[in-house]
């Protein structure tokens, strides 16, 4: 337990384990009604601030990597309850720096491959310039 308190310590996220009563009367205060449903038995809140999906993948892969008992049993992402299979899901996502720059590498390949594509015809004559050169020169 204490290494994940130090997992996830080290990439910026809270983890408290609370007690049932109080974080019920928490959520309903705070108009959360259908987080109150998670808190039986014994359980822990882990808060993220950074990369959405960075809390789910510490818990995931400690969960993975001591066969832990221990389950996630659902999660609150802004205004939207997320079921263990969703967080399964953003546990397995890559960090958002990585999902930007494969959007923009897709947004891109049809611009390098026009450019490519426009670029060619004028290589090619370039090249039989450059031949011809060599030819004259050489002749």
């Amino acid at each position: 337990m204490t290494a994940l308190r130090r997992r996830l310590r080290e990439k910026g996220i809270d983890y408290k384990v609370t007690k049932n009563t109080l974080a019920r009367i928490a959520a309903q205060k705070a108009g959360r009604e259908e987080v109150a449903s998670l808190f039986d038995g014994p359980v822990a809140v882990v808060f993220g601030y950074g990369d959405i999906t960075e809390p789910a993948r510490v818990l995931a892969d400690y969960i993975q990597a001591t066969k832990s008992a221990m389950t996630i049993k659902g999660g609150f992402l802004t205004d939207r309850l997320l079921t263990s299979d969703n967080i399964a899901t953003l546990s397995s996502l890559p960090p958002t720096g990585v999902l930007i720059a494969r959007v923009l590498a897709e947004v891109q390949k049809p611009i390098v491959a026009l450019v490519g594509y426009l670029s060619a015809p004028m290589q090619g004559m370039i090249g039989v310039l450059q031949a011809r050169i060599k030819q004259l020169e050489g002749g």
